[in-house]
């Protein structure tokens, strides 16, 4: 619940983070036509990518009243992605594959925290946020690619740690105390704007254009129990719907981008254990409901606060 919902009883926060994702995605392509309405001549690709992501994060907080709050996140991340491809030379049984491993400064972030109300008997606690997330980490466009000498296979030079653009997000996240149990709730909105690049393309020379992330909108409900005193758990459930990007090369209309579209949804369980009054360790786990989201995600924080 501690990354669900602020709290304004402390000056300052110092939150330090360790998450690992895993993708695990398998692709049939068929190129080709069916002879007979039974027989396939043509080529037949099984790809598979199979990718790993570590992100250690610092986050800090200051409470400037028992209103409003401030917080900056600086994110370090480390990428590995293996890509494997059957069907070389129309072969069913041989393969190739080949890993690339990268890391870097992601994506800063600033949010700013507004308690519209206070949580009473009648009221749940309700905190509005604002969050700016600038460009700092290494975009994904542009990379050049590597192809195997069959031509099955092509892969990226190096991984991206972020998106290339600036992003506004703006949400509500309230909380209600129902003893024992907490019951907890937010909801955000997302948008991106339009940047233009000198190279869009991983084709040889440079091909400017422009590139727009589409919106995304996001909801989180959950309950946390309190066993004892220093000690919770806790239930959540997540969605992040994110619309299609648009691109345009330079001189040309942006056009949307088929099957950008996304729908990422995740079930999880956390654990919060207050280890003395200012530091706390919180360790969380996740598992996907859509194919847009992590195949399972682990995290553990440690809170440290003033």
């Amino acid at each position: 619940m501690i990354e669900q919902h602020n709290v304004f009883d402390r000056a300052w926060v110092l939150d330090f983070g360790l998450s690992y994702q895993h993708y695990n995605r398998k692709d049939l392509a068929l190129r080709g036509f069916l002879a007979l309405d039974a027989i396939f001549l043509g080529e037949i690709n099984l790809d598979r990518v199979r990718s790993d992501q570590w992100v250690a994060d610092l986050v800090t907080r200051y409470t400037l009243n028992d209103r409003w709050q401030m917080e900056l996140a600086v994110p370090y991340m480390l990428r590995s992605t293996n890509y494997q491809s059957t069907g070389k030379e129309n072969s069913s049984r041989d393969f190739e594959e080949q890993s690339v491993t990268d890391g870097g400064l992601g994506d800063l972030s600033l949010a700013i925290y507004y308690r519209v109300l206070a949580e009473n008997e009648s009221w749940p606690d309700l905190v509005w946020n604002l969050r700016v997330k600038a460009p700092t980490g290494r975009d994904p466009y542009g990379i050049g690619v590597d192809t195997s000498e069959s031509g099955n296979l092509i892969t990226p030079k190096e991984l991206a740690t972020g998106n290339g653009l600036w992003q506004l997000s703006t949400g509500f996240s309230l909380v209600k105390t129902l003893d024992p149990a907490i019951l907890f709730a937010n909801l955000n909105y997302g948008h991106s704007l339009k940047r233009d690049f000198n190279d869009i393309s991983f084709q040889p020379g440079n091909q400017p254009g422009s590139i727009q992330l589409g919106d995304w909108y996001e909801y989180g409900l959950g309950v946390a129990f309190a066993l004892n005193e220093r000690f919770s758990l806790s239930f959540n459930i997540n969605q992040r719907i994110t619309l299609e990007s648009e691109q345009g090369a330079e001189g040309f209309p942006m056009e949307k981008v088929t099957g950008s579209d996304a729908n990422a949804a995740s079930f999880g369980m956390g654990a919060t254990w207050a280890m003395t009054d200012k530091l706390s360790m919180a360790v969380n786990w996740s598992a996907g409901l859509t194919t847009d989201a992590p195949d399972y995600s682990i995290g553990i924080r440690f809170p440290y606060r003033f």
